[in-house]
């Protein structure tokens, strides 16, 4: 097990890192995580002077990014799946409507999300947190036009 990881001061790579089900996820709610390539070292040291200081440059993030599932088995994008035991930065988008995850895809999210300094649902992925129980207790949100059904208290 790694260790932990302050993420305002990391002392090792972050590993950021999207987990996709065994159904096709929609590539737009993933695409945030390319936000850390952008502050990314790799990244920003190949653009030229005049578009980066420096001092900007010098604060660039060492960062790892993967695409994983519960299996460890290429998921259904372009992208290539490795499986990392922990990611410390985690994102998941929406899967096809009327999927259900299975239980080992639910119980590697909550051990994900035991494991993660940050883990952000985008859209619809939202429901994958719902089915790993994870918002209970806590504040959440939803796309817009789901959010007053889901108000409503959720069955355990």
């Amino acid at each position: 097990m790694q260790d932990p990881l302050n993420l305002k001061n990391a002392h090792r790579p972050i590993r950021v890192g999207v987990i996709l089900t065994n159904s096709k996820t929609e590539i737009l709610d993933v695409a945030p995580i390319d936000i850390f390539n952008g502050i990314s070292r790799d990244f920003l040291h190949n653009l030229p002077p005049h578009l980066l200081s420096d001092r900007m440059r010098d604060q660039a993030l060492d960062v790892e990014s993967h695409w994983v599932n519960e299996t460890g088995q290429e998921a259904q994008l372009s992208a290539g799946g490795i499986m990392r035991p922990t990611l410390d930065v985690a994102l998941m988008g929406a899967h096809e409507m009327g999927y259900t995850m299975s239980s080992g895809e639910i119980e590697f999210v909550k051990k994900s999300y035991e494991g993660s300094a940050a883990f952000l649902f985008v859209c619809g992925g939202f429901m994958v947190a719902l089915q790993a129980g994870l918002p209970e207790g806590k504040t959440a949100t939803a796309p817009r036009p789901m959010v007053e059904h889901l108000a409503k208290p959720i069955p355990k």
